[in-house]
């Protein structure tokens, strides 16, 4: 055991000398110090979210009462100069293990469009369509069941911060 620890230790010296320096660096005001830190944050901000949709994948699902589904104006400092700020916006109920549930999740995404693209939001909402019985597919997490979306993230999103995580850590390999 202590020979695996030892060899594990001399594996990864390089790794935690290069942590350190960059560090250091950085705490000197070097640009590549900052651009070090800064690559690693969103690195792990990136491949974190990615982590998360994987789990909100596998949430179940229940069935729902679509109450409101609209697009609507956010409050009065959501203004963007001159433009008006729109988010899609639904009220839903569900049960689960026969407790009454309301959301108003959509997606995990935001979707913001401005006054010149109000029917930009009107297309996310229109992805949730009832079925003829009037019922909605709502999933929600098993551990916190008040946390819920109408659309379940699809493996584009995935695949994304995938990709978008690499091109960072390559932009900073490519400059430094």
């Amino acid at each position: 055991m202590a020979y695996v620890l030892a060899v594990a230790a001399r594996d990864y010296l390089p790794i935690i000398e290069y942590l350190q320096k960059m560090s250091y660096i950085a705490l000197n005001n070097s640009l590549q110090g900052f651009h070090f830190l800064a690559t690693l944050y969103l690195v792990f901000a990136l491949l974190s979210s990615a982590w998360y949709v994987v789990r909100v994948r596998t949430w179940p699902s229940a069935d729902g009462n679509l109450l409101r589904d609209e697009p609507r104006s956010s409050s009065s400092a959501a203004y963007w100069g001159k433009q008006r700020v729109y988010t899609p916006k639904s009220l839903y109920s569900y049960s689960v293990n026969g407790r009454l549930f309301e959301g108003s999740e959509v997606s995990l995404w935001r979707n913001v469009s401005f006054s010149f693209g109000y029917n930009a939001v009107s297309v996310l909402p229109s992805q949730v369509r009832p079925a003829p019985s009037g019922k909605i597919r709502v999933y929600f997490n098993p551990r916190q069941p008040q946390n819920s979306l109408l659309l379940k993230p699809g493996w584009a999103s995935i695949v994304a911060l995938w990709l978008l995580s690499l091109v960072v850590a390559s932009f900073y390999i490519w400059r430094w």
